[in-house]
């Protein structure tokens, strides 16, 4: 017999691994990437958040582009590269599942500093500005 089917109604297979999953993304990577802030409670913020996908060799930002929100690693690899005439001449590093990308930018609301290229397929959580400033509505909005 062929591995077709045949009118039985079996669920997917990626709906069984789902279904079995003891934690659905992004929680998992939120939690490695905000563990030092063990307080915090990262169940609403994954309603803020999309899902992107990049293949290697996308450039999701160059230096001096204007923010547009922060990123949150759960599989792939970012390469991160600053060319400056500022000593040191030239930085380069990995970000890799888990890190958090562009946050300091995010809370200061600057232009980006460093270039940004996939080195590898990746998979990111966005937190668009919209999306943040919907966010902290919904939270001045709670607390009130």
């Amino acid at each position: 017999m062929s591995g077709r089917d045949h009118g039985r109604l079996t669920p997917p297979l990626v709906y069984h691994l789902l279904s079995t999953c003891p934690q659905r993304e992004p929680l998992p990577t939120l939690s490695r990437a905000l563990s030092s802030y063990t307080s915090l409670d990262l169940s609403l913020l994954p309603t803020y958040l999309s899902r992107v996908c990049y293949l290697a060799g996308h450039v999701l930002w160059q230096q001096n582009d204007p923010l547009d929100g922060l990123y949150v690693v759960e599989k792939g690899i970012l390469q991160v590269s600053n060319k400056t005439y500022i000593h040191p001449p030239h930085i380069e590093e990995s970000m890799v599942s888990g890190t958090v990308a562009g946050k300091f930018l995010a809370l200061s609301n600057m232009q980006r500093n460093v270039t940004v290229v996939v080195e590898r397929d990746v998979v990111l959580w966005k937190l668009s500005q919209e999306a943040n400033a919907g966010r902290e509505a919904h939270l001045c909005e709670a607390a009130r």
